[in-house]
């Protein structure tokens, strides 16, 4: 029997790993995850998108009911699970199906380990190959290469990175990521050298597709459609280019007119479902607070993070001379990705996401930068190192869901806001009181104090847990937090 390559072997191994530490009790205990759930059963079972009014963030209707504000390609996806679920219940008993909607979650979180194995298997053999990769020994040498950057990226996605700790949670990020990722890497392996027409324009198609989708998911994600077109101009042999780019288009065009029709329907323009938030928040702020801040810092959470600039240095670098135009090209538009994620999520008011384990709005940029980290030219020790980092952090969230956790800042005191300071929130982020203050809900300022950094809170909560004092025990650890 043939044994598994490095990237199956390693998808395998993830999928197991994370199906046995999910925790699938807790998914659907937020309130962004029970608007999509509740939008899919309503598609399901009544063949429309209106749900009850009466959620903390909804958009209300004429009719009486209410619409998602959320992206509706989340909700989309889980109405696959949402139509099973009656039976599922029937056969296993009720809140079985608490099972399929983790399982999905785990299944996007391997699709994004997959994208990120792809984008670093291409970039791996690009790298060891240029004017000297028509040798034997030079091709198998660049194969060999990428084939083990396929399966150290896909393993550090999985179980290195924040997403492991998604998988029990009811947010969209870990479909973001897996869109985000496939689309990139589709379009990336559209062009790849020695590659027939035929499938190129298969893999363009479905890049075209993915990065439509994702716009349906996340309007933010309309970066995706620009940045997947120019790797598919910029690369591969200039004499099916057009083709390429005409099933890309094609690819795009479907998800993309049903998005802006649903927008129309919701909201009655593109881009209004965020009506009344901002991007108000100090860029510069939100930078530091967004890679080594001690709250939600992605070096942090994601510590091989920091060889993925490395690894795109050196990738944009090449091998000298022998550097093809394309895999700079790729690098250009791979760190663009990335960079607008950072730049666009340290902008928005709630720049930490409030709820989620780690930088939330940065999770779909993780198969590209583990991609990235992969390829980094650093000793074998130092790659490990930080897998090892970064699978134990998270692996705290596993232990400690991210939802038990996030609990606890709405205990703590409310923030009083001048004027000008309640001018840069929404509305449902503070309530007016009777006398005339007003306060700033505690989990949407929770991120810019220290002393409230969520990784050393999930230990104390987690020792407090296993405590044998119990209730004594977790009060202990939420006055020593406050």
């Amino acid at each position: 029997m043939k044994r598994p390559g490095p990237l199956a072997a390693a998808l395998l191994l993830a999928g197991a790993v994370l199906a046995l530490t999910a925790d699938e009790r807790v998914f659907g205990l937020g309130t962004d995850g029970r608007i999509m759930v509740r939008t899919a059963v309503s598609m399901v079972t009544l063949g429309e998108i209106g749900i009850a009014r009466g959620q903390a963030i909804d958009v209300p209707r004429p009719g009486g009911d209410a619409v998602s504000r959320y992206g509706m390609g989340a909700s989309f996806v889980l109405a696959l699970p949402a139509s099973c679920a009656g039976a599922f219940e029937r056969a296993f008993g009720a809140g079985a199906s608490q099972s399929l909607f983790v399982l999905e979650q785990i299944l996007l979180v391997v699709l994004a380990a997959f994208a990120a194995g792809l984008l670093a298997r291409a970039l791996s053999e690009d790298a060891g190959g240029g004017e000297r990769g028509g040798e034997r020994g030079g091709e198998r040498r660049g194969e060999g290469r990428g084939e083990r950057a396929a399966g150290r990226a896909a393993l550090a996605t999985a179980l290195a990175s924040p997403l492991w700790a998604y998988v029990a949670l009811d947010f969209s990020e870990p479909l973001q990521a897996a869109v985000s990722g496939s689309a990139l890497a589709c379009a990336l392996l559209s062009g790849r050298p020695g590659e027939s027409l035929r499938r190129g324009m298969a893999l363009a198609a479905l890049a075209g597709f993915l990065a439509g989708f994702g716009l349906l998911t996340k309007s933010l994600l309309v970066v995706l459609i620009p940045l997947v077109v120019s790797l598919i101009a910029l690369g591969g042999e200039p004499s099916g280019r057009k083709g390429r780019l005409a099933a890309a288009f094609a690819g795009i065009v479907p998800p993309a007119a049903l998005w802006l029709v649903l927008e129309r329907v919701r909201f009655g323009r593109p881009f209004a479902s965020y009506a009344g938030e901002q991007f108000g928040h100090p860029v510069v702020d939100g930078l530091w607070r967004l890679t080594i801040g001690p709250n939600k810092g992605l070096f942090l959470y994601f510590p091989l993070a920091l060889l993925s600039v490395a690894g795109a240095i050196a990738l944009f670098r090449g091998q000298g001379a022998h550097a093809r135009v394309e895999q700079r090209s790729a690098i250009v538009v791979l760190t663009a990705f990335c960079g607008f994620l950072l730049v666009s999520a340290a902008a928005w008011w709630a720049w930490d996401g409030t709820f989620g384990w780690g930088p939330r709005l940065l999770l779909p940029g993780v198969p590209v930068l583990a991609a990235l980290a992969a390829c980094a030219p650093a000793p074998p020790l130092v790659f490990r190192a930080l897998f090892v980092l970064g699978f134990a952090v998270n692996g705290i969230a596993v232990l400690q869901p991210e939802s038990l956790t996030s609990w606890t800042y709405k205990v703590l005191p409310r923030h009083e806001l001048s004027a000008a300071e309640a001018a840069r929130f929404p509305a449902f982020a503070f309530e007016r009181t009777s006398d005339g203050r007003t306060l700033l809900f505690s989990q949407y300022d929770a991120a810019n104090h220290a002393a409230l950094a969520p990784i050393p809170l999930a230990v104390r909560l987690l020792l407090a847990r296993l405590d044998g004092r119990g209730v004594a025990a977790l009060d202990a650890a939420l006055w020593k937090s406050n």
